[in-house]
């Protein structure tokens, strides 16, 4: 596989985020830049790490770190452990998994938290989208002493799907 990372890429990525004051994590481009992170190989994230890229090369090291920690075995045994704790999964996310929801087209992991994001079906009604994230959160059960929150991830400006992340509080 080529090198994506290169001399010139890592001084293009440096003129332009040298601009950048502070970062919205909710923003598209802050969500692009998190896919291409996630695609690029161990080698290339510890150039973008060294390369002193503002945002970038914090967001970098964060990938290296979660990527090294996957390859080992006690990554697992981390997860298997968690997620047997008290019998209940660990991430609202676990609990949907597989399941059909009306209005639902998929349930994706967030990349950092513990919630869920519900893409909703193209064809949901503006009306029905309340009353569709109802279900999902009966399907997840009554929290005690807390509720669920709602965040919109995506769908309002693109005209793609509507997606909306659930968290706990």
């Amino acid at each position: 596989m080529a090198m994506l990372v290169d001399k010139q890429v890592i001084a293009d990525l440096k003129r332009e985020w040298a601009k950048v004051k502070k970062i919205d994590p909710a923003s598209d481009s802050y969500q692009k830049l998190i896919r291409v992170l996630n695609i690029l190989s161990l080698a290339e994230l510890k150039k973008l790490e060294k390369a002193d890229i503002n945002f970038v090369s914090s967001l970098a090291r964060n990938r290296i770190t979660l990527k090294e920690f996957r390859n080992k075995p006690e990554a697992q045994n981390t997860r298997n452990t968690l997620s047997n704790l008290a019998g209940k999964p660990i991430t609202l996310y676990d609990n949907l998994k597989g399941k059909k929801i009306a209005g639902v087209a998929a349930f994706a992991r967030p990349i950092t938290g513990m919630g869920v994001i519900v893409t909703l079906r193209p064809t949901a009604k503006i009306n029905d989208i309340g009353d569709i994230l109802d279900k999902v959160e009966d399907t997840l059960g009554k929290l005690k002493n807390q509720t669920y929150s709602r965040k919109v991830v995506s769908g309002l400006d693109t005209g793609g799907n509507f997606r909306v992340e659930i968290t706990k509080g």
